[in-house]
């Protein structure tokens, strides 16, 4: 399978979606999971996605799209979502408030933790690419 063949059946099912590479200019999650990665294998192929939109709607649309595309072309898929967690806390609230999001991702609790991110303001980049991930890997194998 070529990643061509994936990022187009991808996107050919959502509509909030498109290929641009600008996006990626500036992100560095790809950077991030490479050496995580090439530690277990070299044998790889990677489809980035950012999602701009943080929002349960979107996390369902892309999670739904990816399910699509993982059961239409019957190849096996690693889902990796990356994140930061809090940002400008002070230690103890930050300890706090990651651990509260880490005990939901750990239950695979996607309402939970956008519950968490809200009520609290928690200052979680990538909330939404987590939570795609945990919707997928509720329903496929990753």
């Amino acid at each position: 399978m070529l990643i061509v063949d994936f990022a187009n059946n991808l996107i050919s099912k959502l509509l909030v979606a498109k290929s641009d590479l600008r996006g990626h200019l500036n992100e560095h999650g790809c950077e991030v999971h490479l050496p995580f990665l090439q530690y277990f294998s070299n044998d790889f192929k990677i489809v980035p996605i950012i999602i701009s939109l943080q929002n349960m709607e979107t996390s369902q649309e892309l999670a739904d799209g990816i399910i699509k595309t993982i059961n239409n072309l019957s190849k096996n898929v690693s889902v990796i979502a990356s994140t930061d967690l809090t940002h400008y806390q002070l230690h103890n609230l930050a300890s706090k408030q990651d651990l509260a999001i880490l005990n939901s991702i750990s239950r695979l609790d996607e309402n939970e933790l956008n519950g968490i991110v809200k009520k609290h303001n928690i200052s979680m980049c990538g909330y939404a690419p987590t939570i795609t991930a945990i919707k997928v890997c509720k329903q496929v194998r990753c």
